[in-house]
């Protein structure tokens, strides 16, 4: 991959997850768990030499625990207003989240859509201790996966 358009096109047509834009559905909902995570998304050219900042871009994923429905959108920034906004745009209304422990992700709970936010702490554990179903096992893998399938290509 060139260039993080060439990686945002490749994500627009990825067969290992479901992307949703402005005008598909969303995911989650009452008595669904949506894990959120993050990724940096890099390639080099040929695969030789150092990762610039044209061969990068982060990109937000989430995974419905249920039914297995994500979603993978390609962000600018990585601040709470772009993040929080994504959020809304494609999770619906009462779902639970679990996200890592990051100030992004702080005000979840107080959105209007009654999202119940759950936390993890990965600088000390990658499991809530004090509730075992709270993690990001499940966005880490679909993370993992994709990466390798986009390393084949």
């Amino acid at each position: 991959w060139e260039t993080v358009s060439d990686w945002a096109s490749f994500l627009r047509e990825c067969p290992a997850v479901v992307l949703y834009n402005k005008t598909a559905g969303k995911i989650g909902g009452p008595n669904c768990v949506v894990e959120i995570k993050e990724s940096h998304v890099r390639c080099r050219k040929y695969d030789v030499g150092r990762v610039l900042r044209s061969q990068s871009v982060w990109v937000l994923g989430d995974i419905c625990k249920q039914t297995r429905e994500c979603f993978v959108v390609p962000v600018q920034r990585r601040d709470a207003a772009t993040l929080v906004s994504l959020i809304q745009q494609y999770v619906k209304p009462g779902s639970e989240i679990c996200a890592v422990m990051w100030g992004a992700y702080r005000g979840i709970p107080q959105l209007p859509q009654g999202y119940t936010h759950y936390t993890v702490n990965h600088s000390s554990n990658f499991v809530n201790p004090a509730n075992p179903n709270v993690h990001t096992q499940n966005v880490e893998n679909m993370w993992k996966r994709l990466k390798k399938h986009c390393q084949k290509i």
